[in-house]
């Protein structure tokens, strides 16, 4: 039950404070490590403009899923987060020093996580790079161009 009630409430809108990512990435890192017992290193390089709202959302999201995953299935110890805005894109990207995984193996192609964020990036018109491989951790790269984003707002 307790599991189910915090899934609901995951679904709820990010919590963007004044649409700002970066305040709410740093939260969720310590969230996670609190959570998951993980070190958790933000990095962000952000333009000075805000990203359009379900762009921002869309990756607080897929950062939470990635952060969820490294610590209750790669049992990671260490995860670095990076966001980093252009004037034409953003990307956001997820190491972790955890188990790993057969990138190919159709265990990926059923993870409800991933198949989430796959589908996130695929309605912004981005690109996803899943890089793991057994006993090598994890890699996520997510990048979404700006410009279609804000064409479908």
């Amino acid at each position: 039950l307790d599991e189910t009630r915090r899934s609901v409430r995951d679904l709820r809108v990010a919590p963007l404070e004044h649409g700002r990512l970066a305040p709410a990435l740093e939260r969720l890192g310590r969230q996670a490590q609190l959570t998951h017992g993980i070190a958790v290193e933000v990095n962000v390089a952000a333009g000075q403009r805000p990203l359009p709202r379900r762009v921002a959302d869309a990756l607080y999201r897929m950062a939470q899923e990635t952060l969820s995953n490294a610590g209750r299935h790669a049992e990671a110890k260490r995860v670095q987060l990076t966001l980093i805005a252009a004037a034409d894109s953003v990307r956001l990207r997820v190491e972790d020093d955890g188990c790993g995984f057969e990138a190919a193996s159709t265990e990926r192609a059923t993870a409800f996580g991933l198949l989430g964020i796959e589908e996130r990036v695929q309605q912004l018109g981005g690109a996803l790079e899943i890089s793991s491989e057994p006993g090598a951790g994890t890699r996520v790269e997510i990048e979404i161009p700006l410009r279609h984003a804000e064409a479908t707002r």
